[in-house]
């Protein structure tokens, strides 16, 4: 069966000089990608690189983040994506727990290696640097240039099986520490195939992403992509002219911004109306935080799109989704909320505490079974995160309607019990979202003396809006029952976040009471 590698070798055999990569950096096409991906592949099989190596990745989204990939695939050595957000130490512990003996490093982030590099020890380091440079200023490190030059063109020939590693990535860690999750051949084949499969996408497909290429979100694009033999365009952060400017030169049909407030941004930049996005087919939205403003502003950049809601996560890749017209949203503004339709090769069940599951319409824990599902995280113990030794507990409430169609409703750790009844904190959030004053919010229990657990909302307001505590009691009325209105509120300049958006509710629940006065 072929593996990760062969998306690569059939488009630069079927598709030679339709471009494969893209940034406001430089392109290459499929022929061009793989010539040098076997270049660099050679270059690090001379340097000791095999099949089973882990190479940790701290770079940013460029075309030579992709070089490192599909060069790590075609040798069977497996890449783990570093979160450039982090700490030093935070990054060891990762390299630690994965045993990487492999470092590249993009020249950004060179203090950050030095750091690193005073607590753990490398095989091979490298950095995107010319030899003379700053890669003499660490013990044993070769520069990008270097490694290079060490490279050819014959093609490695290395046997790789489907249940080897192809990547390894760590959990956003938004209930917890993060963990490690290594994603085999399989599994990542698998999710390309059903990523192509998802649209009845073609080749002529060109998705843009700022999403980094560390996050599943990210990395969905770039596999995307492969198996459709399509090209991707890669923005390094989300800097509005920017995205936008890449959006009209390489006219992208597709685009993945996460979360959901990311389109606000664009629409907030004074200048979008002077591009041409007339080209944007499909527009990917992350599950959950969505809500109607922000789909009708995603309708306002992208008059022409669809707007395609999805679930998954980093140990099951991706689960569901549904692409929506814009018709379609404003005739059931409730879709606005569904993660979609099973995908192919997966099997979801909702069931409840004991594990039985739920009738249809009733609000259940997910778990799922797929080949695409990881088998346990890197180590530690996985347990709990398995019934039955084969379906996947994914900790996310969701229920299904008589379409078939699923809602996520909340994560179960966000769960607010408050008084003797449950209230899932998203769809509270989901109701301050309509207030106009609020850009973006955050809704947790904390401590109560009454109510053992009372609903605090943190509130990020809208540019240059004013919201008093008598105002927000009132919006409340008629929109929640009693039980499920905010008792606590603070007024926030931002939430705390991780690298990709998603709001780290711990952080909040922490301050508790000492952020939030009654409201």
């Amino acid at each position: 069966m072929f593996q990760v590698d062969y998306f690569l070798t059939r488009n630069a055999t079927c598709y030679p000089g339709k471009l494969a990569i893209a940034s406001a950096n430089g392109s290459l096409t499929w022929k061009e990608l793989d010539e040098q991906t076997t270049w660099l592949a050679q270059a690090l099989q001379g340097e000791g690189v095999k099949k089973g190596t882990r190479a940790a990745v701290l770079w940013h989204n460029s075309i030579e983040w992709a070089l490192i990939w599909y060069a790590c695939q075609r040798i069977g050595a497996v890449p783990m994506p570093l979160n450039t957000r982090l700490l030093p130490g935070e990054i060891a512990h990762q390299m630690r727990l994965a045993d990487c003996t492999v470092l590249f490093c993009a020249a950004r982030f060179i203090a950050m290696a030095q750091n690193i590099a005073a607590e753990y020890t490398f095989d091979l380091l490298v950095l995107e640097q010319k030899t003379g440079g700053s890669a003499d200023l660490i013990e044993g490190a070769i520069s990008w240039d270097e490694l290079l030059s060490r490279g050819s063109l014959e093609l490695p020939l290395v046997d790789i099986e489907e249940d080897d590693g192809a990547v390894i990535l760590f959990t956003s860690g938004t209930t917890g520490e993060p963990k490690g999750v290594l994603r085999t051949q399989r599994m990542v084949r698998d999710h390309a195939l059903v990523l192509a499969m998802g649209d009845a996408g073609s080749s002529d497909e060109i998705m843009l992403t700022a999403s980094p290429l560390y996050h599943t979100a990210g990395l969905l694009c770039m596999l995307k992509m492969a198996a459709l033999g399509g090209t991707l365009v890669l923005a390094e952060r989300l800097d509005p002219p920017v995205v936008l400017a890449l959006i009209e030169q390489y006219r992208a049909t597709q685009v993945m911004l996460v979360p959901p407030v990311v389109y606000g941004r664009l629409a907030a930049y004074e200048r979008w109306r002077d591009f041409d996005l007339s080209s944007v087919r499909q527009v990917l939205m992350s599950a959950g935080r969505c809500d109607l403003g922000y789909a009708r502003i995603a309708f306002m950049l992208f008059p022409e799109a669809r707007l395609r809601f999805s679930w998954g996560s980093t140990e099951a890749c991706s689960l569901t989704g549904v692409a929506l017209s814009q018709d379609e949203i404003e005739d059931d503004p409730e879709l606005v909320c569904t993660v979609g339709f099973v995908n192919s090769l997966v099997e979801i069940r909702l069931v409840d505490e004991k594990g039985a599951d739920v009738p249809r319409g009733s609000v259940g824990e997910a778990i799922v079974r797929s080949p695409m599902v990881f088998k346990g995280y890197l180590g530690g113990s996985s347990d709990d995160a398995f019934i039955d030794g084969c379906w996947h507990r994914t900790g996310d409430m969701l229920k299904q309607d008589e379409r078939g169609l699923y809602f996520l409703v909340d994560r179960k750790k966000d769960i607010i019990k408050t008084g003797g009844e449950n209230v899932y904190a998203l769809e509270v959030e989901r109701v301050l979202l309509q207030h106009p004053a609020i850009e973006d919010c955050a809704v947790v229990g904390v401590r109560d003396e009454r109510f053992e657990e009372g609903i605090a909302a943190a509130i990020k307001l809208a540019p240059h809006a004013s919201l008093e505590a008598g105002e927000l009691r009132t919006f409340f009325e008629g929109r929640l029952p009693g039980f499920k209105k905010p008792r606590y509120w603070a007024i926030v300049d931002e939430l705390p976040t991780n690298s990709v958006g998603k709001v780290q509710k711990g952080t909040l629940r922490a301050q508790g009471r000492s952020l939030f006065s009654p409201l």
